[in-house]
């Protein structure tokens, strides 16, 4: 990942109007998870009980593929986009009273770049310690709490 923020050097700039319809339906708290409202609203009720842990759920439902919501744009605009999204779920969480720290997840594979989230819980994890065990670009950022 490192590679690929020092070859786009993503700018400051404005969240898609199709990453700012995601944000702005809110976050929703389900079976003891934080949500993306609408992430959630396309999963099946009952879809919880199929994950070991909360942040399996969380990182299953908070999923966005930015490719598929932008899909004209190259894989720097997806990157600087993913930049963005993550500020807007910082202040967002805040927003709506949410203390805990965020671990946020971007994993491009130089065409493609999807983003999710979970809740730093102890004893949980989404990702392995090494990042670079994958084969695909990984960085995981922080979004403390407050």
């Amino acid at each position: 990942m490192d590679q690929l923020i020092r070859r786009c050097e993503p700018k400051s700039g404005s969240l898609a109007s199709a990453l700012r319809a995601i944000i702005d339906e809110g976050l929703v708290y389900e079976d003891g998870c934080v949500l993306l409202k609408s992430q959630f609203k396309l999963v099946q009720s009952n879809l919880r009980k199929h994950f070991q842990d909360e942040t399996g759920y969380e990182c299953f439902v908070n999923h966005v593929h930015l490719e598929d919501i932008l899909t004209s744009a190259g894989v720097c605009l997806l990157l600087e986009q993913a930049l963005l999204l993550a500020n807007e779920l910082s202040a967002l969480k805040l927003n709506v009273g949410l203390f805990e720290p965020l671990e946020y997840i971007i994993v491009s594979d130089g065409n493609e770049m999807n983003v999710r989230f979970h809740v730093v819980r102890s004893g949980q994890s989404w990702l392995a310690d090494d990042l670079g065990v994958y084969a695909e670009a990984v960085a995981a950022l922080r979004l403390p709490g407050a």
